[in-house]
C-alpha cells in the first residue's frame, strides 16, 4: 500500500503523475487524517499549517514545502513532533533576474 500524502494544492500536472506513481495523494476535502504521513503544501492563501493542523494528523512525519521561506509553517511545533520540514531555496535566483 502506498503512504498517503495530503497535497494543499495541485501542484503541477506532471509532478502530481510523478508522485501518484509512488503516493497515495489526497486533497483536502475528505481524506482519512490517520492515514497521512506527509503534507505538500505552499505559500497562503492556503491555510498556514499550525500546531492545531498537525494535531489533527497524528501520523504526519514530513511537510514539503514548495516554497523559499517557511512562515507559514510552525516550525517549532513540527520540531516538537518530530516532524521534518523541508522547503526548496534558491529556486528563484535566477529567474528573478
Amino acid at each position: 500500500m502506498k503512504p498517503t500524502i495530503l497535497a494543499m494544492d495541485p501542484g503541477h500536472p506532471r509532478q502530481h503523475g510523478e508522485l501518484t506513481k509512488k503516493f497515495n495523494l489526497v486533497s483536502p476535502q475528505g481524506y482519512n487524517a490517520d492515514a497521512v504521513v506527509g503534507l505538500i503544501t505552499s505559500t497562503p492563501p492556503l491555510p498556514s499549517i499550525t500546531e492545531e493542523f498537525m494535531k489533527n494528523l497524528p501520523n504526519l512525519g514530513i511537510i514539503a514545502s514548495a516554497t523559499v521561506g517557511v512562515s507559514h509553517i510552525d516550525l517549532n511545533s513540527a520540531w516538537k513532533r518530530g516532524i521534518k520540514v523541508t522547503n526548496t531555496p534558491g529556486v528563484l535566483q535566477d529567474d528573478v533576474a
